[in-house]
């Protein structure tokens, strides 16, 4: 298709034949302007013709991969939470290996629904057994291809030795020489003098100090009656780092009738209120609502985090009686 020059070739001599015919002007003419014409078309067909090949061997952007954006270690759950995006971009398996320890798909569960999408691996069992303090290659799979395939440098528990001592800083203000604040104050700033301005309240508490924690969270239904529903009651709920309470997260609980799934008018679901002490706290799970509680229900999936009974709980009047329960877990991260 791109190769032309024999064809612009033959009509260079045929334009040169014409002129070297012994014909009447006119005549010659006519058909000279018919071959500069036909010449002029051919020329610029065959060079839109060169550029689309050209473009045929450009290289096209790059499009949707697989990738690990983040990864928290939960030391006393002994669980890695990985995030990211594209994790069902493959033909699959989806596999999960860490180097030196090895496959940990078993203990995986992923949940592409979430954003950003998570895979949770428990490895409290034992078997492989939760890494120790180093540094590790992770490897996130769903296909052989590049796209396919992500990998992250994780370090776990792993602290490097002390660095040498570094210079002497520049002095600081001479005219702040032999200024302080009373006792059980603090400096807060500096006036327009030069002098410093102390608070008249006792030293800060020190920042909280944050680990990376799973938080679980439950909530029971409403009881059902014969003529009415169970239903999810919705509200907040709040917990605290063991080790330091000045580390929280609220959530927002379900609330809407048990049977009310996906953004159903009424219905809300599970989400992330406030938190504290973190720099983001997000939900990894949402477990299929346990409905044995009520009497004549079975549980279906879980909907972008509405938790759900079963449809029809009602029938001429008569409900199912009880309660359902529903569970989900939070990952806060430093």
């Amino acid at each position: 298709m791109c190769g032309t020059a024999r064809t612009i070739r033959e009509e260079r001599m045929f334009i040169r034949k014409v002129l070297n015919r012994p014909e009447p002007l006119l005549f010659v003419n006519v058909r000279l302007r018919k071959a500069a014409r036909d010449f002029t078309i051919l020329l610029f067909t065959t060079l839109t013709m060169l550029g689309f090949c050209g473009l045929a061997g450009a290289q096209t952007p790059p499009g949707t991969h697989l990738q690990i954006q983040d990864v928290g270690v939960d030391f006393s759950l002994k669980k890695i939470t990985i995030l990211g995006q594209m994790f069902n971009f493959g033909p699959g398996p989806l596999t999960v290996t860490l180097a030196n320890v090895g496959n940990l798909t078993p203990d995986c569960t992923p949940n592409f629904t979430a954003t950003p999408q998570t895979i949770t691996c428990d490895l409290s069992g034992g078997t492989p057994p939760f890494p120790g303090a180093g540094d590790y290659l992770l490897t996130v799979s769903n296909g052989a291809g590049n796209s396919q395939i992500g990998v992250w440098d994780l370090t776990i528990g792993a602290v490097g030795p002390v660095g040498p001592t570094g210079p002497q800083g520049i002095p600081g203000i001479v005219g702040l020489e032999g200024q302080s604040c009373p006792s059980n104050s603090f400096v807060t700033g500096f006036s327009a003098t030069g002098t410093i301005i102390c608070s008249g309240e006792t030293d800060p508490p020190p920042p909280p100090s944050c680990a990376d924690t799973t938080f679980s969270f439950n909530t029971t239904s409403s009881q059902g009656a014969p003529f009415s529903q169970a239903a999810w009651v919705g509200g907040t709920a709040t917990q605290q780092q063991t080790s330091d309470t000045a580390c929280t997260v609220t959530v927002n609980q379900p609330s809407g009738a048990v049977d009310l799934v996906g953004g159903t008018a009424g219905a809300t679901p599970w989400s992330v209120n406030t938190f504290a002490g973190y720099s983001k706290c997000f939900i990894i799970t949402v477990a299929q609502p346990d409905c044995s509680g009520l009497s004549i229900s079975f549980s279906e999936p879980v909907v972008q985090n509405y938790p759900t009974c079963t449809s029809g709980l009602c029938d001429a009047l008569t409900c199912s009686t009880g309660n359902a329960t529903d569970s989900m877990q939070v990952v806060c991260v430093q």
